[in-house]
């Protein structure tokens, strides 16, 4: 049964000075009237867990991977409403997928905003039922035959109403078929959502398989993540990890290679362990997807990743200093994400055949010059 309640709960401002509900004059609408106005600006949900997508690039997502259960569509349809292309591949797109789409006035704008709790939507509101996020144990044996590029994984409990929002596929498809072995990001205790956002981002467009997030302490996929992820989680596939020290480790019995992003380590420590210390300079050399599926771990802003999740780890992989005297000592998560993804994705550098030195090219020609004299030479003799 429908019900009626706020988007993201009630404001908590405060009357300072004189009553709402106290009017001057009889010009002022009566409390009553007040009330039935302010009825007008609850939202009524689909169902208990439905979300609010908003932004053309996060709603045109959701409607291309179709994902989602998709319920509503909230367009603005105001005497300022500028009309572009876009507008119109939503509109399609919605109504290609049977979408009830219902055109807000201007008068009715804030319900768009409370919507999209007070952020910039572009004049599009979609809602939806939450993402697909598959629980996994740890990630399986590959699939490399034509047609069906991928890997298993071994999935962790959950809950009817999960299901039914995750399925329960154990099969995970490749997103980037140029790598010759499959590339996952694991994030541990990401907190910050823009942070969340942005990573999210540079995994989809790098062409990274498959993230994984930790159920503790991490950035839910709230409407900001979304939105700083540009449309990229309704395309990359997410799944959720209970143990990432387990998931290490049961995923190295299937041949994965795991990779924990540092910071640089000190030079005695790292000539002390040197084979488990490694930079973006060998993992661009060594090229580790061409011979071992790979996982790459992101820890926390401001504590990065744990011991034993180091310790679980075949490497500790960092981004070497270039400046060794600047007052920054570390990268943003996001920033070190990029970089990370990019050594690992990169194809190996093309060797070009250098053209030779024209001193080299007019020896062998001279050389060349003297056998046939010689054998012209050679000839005249014979008869």
């Amino acid at each position: 049964m429908d019900r009626l309640r706020p988007s993201y709960g009630r404001s908590s401002e405060r009357p300072v000075g004189r009553r709402d509900d106290v009017y001057d004059n009889v010009e002022t609408p009566e409390p009553r009237e007040r009330r039935n106005q302010m009825m007008a600006m609850n939202i009524k949900y689909t169902t208990a867990a439905s979300q609010f997508l908003y932004g053309k690039s996060v709603v045109k997502a959701a409607l291309e991977q179709g994902r989602r259960k998709l319920y509503k569509l909230f367009i603005y349809g105001g005497e300022n409403r500028k009309d572009s292309k876009d507008n119109a591949i939503i509109t399609r797109l919605a109504e290609r997928r049977g979408v009830p789409i219902t055109i807000i006035p201007n008068e009715d704008q804030r319900l768009m905003d409370k919507m999209s709790m007070g952020r910039p939507h572009n004049g599009f509101v979609l809602e939806t039922s939450p993402l697909p996020r598959l629980p996994v144990k740890s990630l399986g044996r590959l699939e490399e035959t034509l047609g069906k590029l991928g890997f298993h994984v071994e999935l962790d409990h959950q809950s009817r109403e999960e299901e039914a929002i995750n399925g329960k596929d154990t099969f995970i498809p490749r997103k980037n078929n140029n790598a010759p072995k499959p590339f996952v990001l694991l994030l541990n205790e990401i907190l910050d959502p823009g942070n969340l956002g942005g990573i999210l981002r540079t995994a989809s467009y790098l062409g990274v398989d498959a993230v994984g997030i930790t159920n503790r302490s991490s950035s839910t996929l709230t409407p900001v993540v979304l939105k700083s992820a540009a449309g990229a989680v309704e395309e990359i596939t997410i799944f959720s990890v209970d143990s990432p020290v387990s998931f290490i480790e049961e995923s190295r019995k299937h041949g994965w290679k795991t990779y924990a992003a540092v910071a640089p380590p000190d030079p005695k420590l790292a000539q002390r362990h040197g084979d488990k210390f490694i930079s973006t300079a060998t993992v661009e050399a060594e090229q580790p997807l061409s011979k071992h599926p790979s996982i790459l771990v992101l820890g926390n802003e401001g504590h990065g990743l744990s011991k034993p999740i180091k310790v679980a780890a075949d490497y500790e992989l960092s981004v070497p200093y270039f400046v060794s005297n600047s007052c920054v000592d570390s990268l943003n998560v996001s920033v070190a994400a990029g970089l990370l993804c990019h050594a690992f994705v990169r194809a190996p550098p093309i060797v070009k055949p250098t053209a030779p030195k024209l001193e080299e090219v007019a020896e062998p020609e001279a050389k060349s010059g003297a056998k046939q004299e010689e054998s012209q030479e050679g000839k005249e003799s014979i008869f």
